[in-house]
């Protein structure tokens, strides 16, 4: 792609505030990219649904509104909610027009609204039906028999003025949601962005989950259709939204927790791994970032009575301090966001942490494989598999935890089987005075089904009963 001599300059204040996630110089850099192109492109933007796409694009767009002169003209389409007429032609041209400066744009509305008229008609009159009313195909239909060179003219006409605006001021069209719309849709967009819009001086982003859309065009074309080459002939380069790193995730959860304000200060003890845990389930395949919202909501649920519930615990002779017991609690909340089958498991059979941890691995083995996982998330998944099978207690030994190769791979190398025996142990005991260390049973059973029930009244969609 060609780039523009200019230097790419912003202030930084106005759109460097609540980055709680590390995007923003993600975003800074493909900002630059994208505003020295001097050509035409379209790029997508993938992530996985959830992962921050529409923060990403937002961010963009303030970025761009604060560069220096000449600034390109920004325009936002949320393709779920601005698809009015359900037609990307005449949704798309509305919204670009609607947002340019009226002293420079009128002829471009003019020139686009024949443009799109012409185009509609000679779709069919399902357009009419399909906009309730809203645009009267028939109000506008020509006794020409030539509509269809009338509607190629207009369209011409419609990208040459769009092509004189454009040198005028870079236009860059930031294209969101594209995921929520049905599939025919989604790829109506992409295909009215690429073949009516890509015109020099004109930028595409549309946002999409690729794997997503990818499966909505094979269920378009057919189940053997190469939807990758597909998608190569209308898209110029995709940019990778990363997911955030697992230590990213964990203080985005642990802010979200103590903006409550209803949780127990524990909560928030440097002993206390609970967000780091959280975070395991919001990396998980199954979920995302959006899903944080579900997280806090199901940790104010089954934390509302952590303390009478630990107090029992102790009178049984438990020597586990409250940020343990919130850790053991919040691992209830991680299996049942995460891996439904393993938590299942465990709330059926309390006392089997191995067996859940084993539905589990076999679920997310080789999502979180050691030789692949970012360095933080191993550390947590350190963290989870401790806390797991310490809170099943069992798989033990005179109260000495066994583990096996097989228990730990690939989650975990095998070097790591040692460190991970020790911290389970110390997990489940406590030093008094001295060197006199109280064990505390591997069979000592934690409250898992009462923190379930609560659970299961929030995400009821778990079938089979709790066991009382």
């Amino acid at each position: 792609m060609a780039l523009r001599s200019r230097r790419f300059d912003v202030p930084k204040r106005g759109w460097d505030s609540n980055d709680q996630l590390n995007r923003d110089q993600r975003a800074l850099a493909f900002c630059e990219a994208l505003i020295s192109s001097a050509g035409a492109s379209l790029i997508l933007v993938n992530g996985e649904w959830g992962a921050g796409k529409t923060f990403f694009l937002d961010r963009c767009a303030e970025i761009l509104r604060s560069a220096h002169d000449p600034k390109p003209h920004v325009v936002e389409f949320n393709a779920w909610r601005q698809s009015h007429f359900k037609d990307p032609l005449l949704d798309l041209t509305h919204c670009l027009t609607a947002r340019l400066d009226e002293t420079h744009s009128r002829s471009l509305r003019e020139v686009a609204a024949a443009a799109a008229r012409n185009m509609a008609m000679n779709v069919n009159d399902e357009v009419a039906r399909r906009t309730l009313g809203l645009l009267d195909v028939n109000h506008f239909r020509q006794e020409s028999e030539n509509r269809w060179e009338d509607a190629e003219k207009d369209l011409r006409a419609f990208q040459q003025r769009l092509l004189e605006e454009a040198s005028q001021r870079q236009i860059i069209l930031l294209i969101d949601e594209v995921d929520r719309c049905v599939p025919s849709h989604a790829l109506q967009i992409i295909e009215t962005a690429r073949h009516v819009f890509c015109v020099e001086g004109v930028q595409l982003v549309i946002a999409v989950n690729q794997d997503s859309l990818e499966h909505s065009i094979r269920d378009t074309y057919g189940s053997g259709y190469d939807a990758e080459r597909y998608l190569r002939r209308f898209v110029d380069s995709t940019y990778q939204l990363p997911d955030p790193p697992a230590n990213v995730v964990a203080g985005y959860i642990d802010e979200r927790l103590s903006e409550t304000g209803r949780l127990p200060p524990e909560l928030f003890d440097s002993s206390c791994q609970a967000s780091k845990l959280l975070s395991l389930a919001i990396l998980s395949p199954a979920r995302s970032i959006r899903d944080v919202d579900i997280a806090v909501r199901l940790m104010l649920l089954v934390l509302a009575d952590i303390r009478a519930q630990h107090e029992l615990l102790v009178e049984r002779g438990s020597t586990l301090e409250l940020a343990q017991t919130i850790d053991f609690a919040t691992m209830v909340v991680v299996l049942r966001l995460a891996a439904p089958d393993s938590y299942r498991l465990l709330v059926q059979s309390p006392t089997d942490g191995m067996g859940a941890w084993r539905a589990l691995q076999q679920k997310l083995g080789y999502h979180f494989d050691y030789r692949h996982t970012e360095l933080k998330t191993s550390e947590y998944l350190h963290a989870f598999f401790a806390c797991l099978i310490a809170l099943g207690g069992t798989g033990a030994v005179g109260d000495v935890p066994t583990v096996r190769r097989e228990d730990v791979m690939p989650i975990f190398a095998e070097r790591s089987i040692d460190s991970l025996v020790s911290r389970i142990s110390t997990l489940r005991r406590t030093q008094l005075s001295g060197d006199e260390t109280l064990q505390i049973p591997m069979s000592l059973e934690m409250p898992i089904q009462d923190w379930a029930r609560i659970i299961d009244q929030e995400m009821p969609a778990l079938s089979g009963p709790i066991d009382a």
